[in-house]
């Protein structure tokens, strides 16, 4: 493992980034979700994983299911999401969309509006950064 790395909280998966693949590691044997990810983070009950690609592309995918990662939306900068990462507050081309559970985006705001949109319950942060790979391993920081 290089740098980043989170293991869920019932201690049976470990998910991490090495040489920019994104891994899910069941301690027995290890499965590549996605290669060129700058990062990810793991819900607080360790059920979904929500990464980012270097271009831009969004996805979630449950943790340890062979289902494959559902992509969110392109070319997104994410801001928020709720502890289980059914509901994402990202921005694309100038504008801020909600996307929650199966549902379709929805634009919440554009333009100078986007800017007037504050808080989230105070949580209002850009998760997703760009990392320095060779310092964070493609992690978060």
């Amino acid at each position: 493992i290089e740098g980043y790395f989170q293991i869920t909280p019932n201690g049976k998966y470990v998910l991490y980034i090495k040489s920019g693949k994104l891994y899910e590691h069941n301690l027995k044997e290890k499965n590549s979700l996605n290669s060129d990810v700058e990062g990810f983070l793991l819900s607080k009950d360790g059920k979904t994983v929500l990464y980012q690609t270097d271009d831009g592309d969004l996805y979630t995918k449950a943790v340890g299911s062979k289902k494959d990662a559902v992509k969110v939306d392109s070319e997104a900068e994410l801001k928020y999401f709720s502890e289980d990462m059914k509901t994402l507050y990202y921005t694309k081309d100038g504008a801020l969309y909600m996307k929650s559970g199966n549902k379709d985006k929805e634009k919440i705001a554009e333009g100078d509006d986007v800017n007037k949109v504050i808080g989230f319950g105070g949580k209002e942060v850009s998760l997703l950064q760009r990392c320095q790979h060779d310092r964070y391993g493609g992690g978060l920081r």
